[in-house]
């Protein structure tokens, strides 16, 4: 079944491409004309088809050489003086050619009428050049509006195009930022959860094989499950809860703090939104003796919530600034990037408490 819906994919792309259009276009106007033929009774209606084919043709290297050539090497170039100049000359070449031929061919084939024109007007019997001037201004002003409603498909395309082209390297550039940041954020995970193992190691607590064992399967997430635009809120769950515990075996007062994650619908968010602000609240408050941590993190109406606040530290503590700085800078980067114009951060700082508060729209 997928293997069908991606062939009837595919061919709804072809149906729907510029060449198609065309082709669509140019066999309406066949069918809409070969009526025509059916009328005339000098010569066979393959004949009449074959001189109505070639009257269209008049049309079609006007379009073309218009669209495939003068644009794309002219106005798109802002080569616009150019572009009108030749459009004006093939304009007049064309609709000379064009009258030229209608006045020429009744005298090759006595009896053939302008009813296997597109556009009819009367002509006159004088054949010369200033007769066939005289005689190609109706036939210019139409092939004139043709050739706009052409320019402006051409122009409209190659809008579409443009705005294609720029979204694309707009997802690459997004998606190249996104891997940067991933890849910087996971170091300053495994370096912060270092450091805690070191800790326990150097007090030989019992707690180190539960610690290494959530540590891996926080790694293991990281590693091969978080490398996706999205993942399921269940499974943030039960890798925050992981990251909580393995943080809260190094404090020895944890009644003050309290976790809420939740959802009121299944949902699914971008992986380890959560992790620099929780980072945050561990790794720059070694030094307090109890840790009080109020740490929401829910969805409610399609709006992501995550609302962090602690107690702070009186004195510096390790690491350095600027290697504590990376987790919020780096989230703050994310965010724009995965939900421009639909998010809210605000950082509160004051002498006893920190606290972060971040509003997603995920619609």
């Amino acid at each position: 079944m997928k293997l069908e819906s991606g062939v009837f994919k595919r061919v709804l792309i072809l149906a729907g491409s510029r060449l198609w259009l065309n082709i669509y276009f140019w066999v309406f106007l066949i069918i809409l004309k070969f009526p025509d033929a059916d009328d005339q009774n000098i010569y066979s209606t393959p004949f009449y088809n074959s001189v109505m084919l070639f009257y269209m043709l008049f049309f079609a290297l006007l379009s073309y050489i218009n669209n495939l050539l003068l644009l794309p090497k002219l106005l798109f170039q802002k080569r616009r003086i150019a572009y009108f100049i030749s459009a004006l000359l093939l304009l007049l070449s064309i609709s000379f050619l064009y009258t030229f031929t209608l006045k020429k061919l009744p005298q090759i084939y006595p009896g053939l009428n302008t009813e296997m024109s597109i556009i009819m007007s009367p002509l006159s019997t004088d054949h010369s050049f200033e007769g066939i001037v005289n005689d190609m201004q109706s036939y210019f002003a139409f092939m004139f509006m043709w050739l706009v409603i052409f320019t402006l498909a051409g122009i409209y395309h190659h809008s579409i195009n443009k705005l294609k082209q720029m979204e694309a390297e707009l997802n690459n550039k997004r998606e190249t930022e996104l891997t940067f940041l991933k890849n910087q954020l996971n170091p300053h995970f495994l370096f912060n959860t270092l450091n805690n193992l070191y800790g326990l190691t150097l007090k030989k607590s019992d707690e180190v094989p539960s610690f290494i064992l959530k540590l891996s399967s926080i790694l293991r997430y990281i590693l091969y499950e978080s490398d996706t635009y999205k993942i399921s809120f269940e499974k943030e769950k039960e890798i925050i809860q992981a990251y909580v515990d393995i943080e809260l075996l190094r404090v020895t007062n944890s009644k003050f703090n309290q976790f809420t994650i939740n959802t009121d619908q299944p949902a699914e968010i971008p992986p380890l939104i959560w992790l620099p602000i929780l980072e945050n609240v561990f790794t720059h408050n070694r030094m307090l003796d109890t840790l009080e941590i109020d740490f929401r993190f829910t969805i409610q109406n399609n709006e992501l919530n995550v609302y962090c606040k602690n107690n702070i530290a009186t004195i510096p503590s390790l690491p350095t600034k600027k290697e504590g700085g990376i987790g919020l800078s780096n989230l703050k980067k994310r965010i724009e990037l995965l939900y421009p114009n639909k998010h809210e951060i605000l950082i509160t700082k004051n002498s006893e408490s920190f606290i972060i508060e971040l509003k997603i729209n995920l619609n």
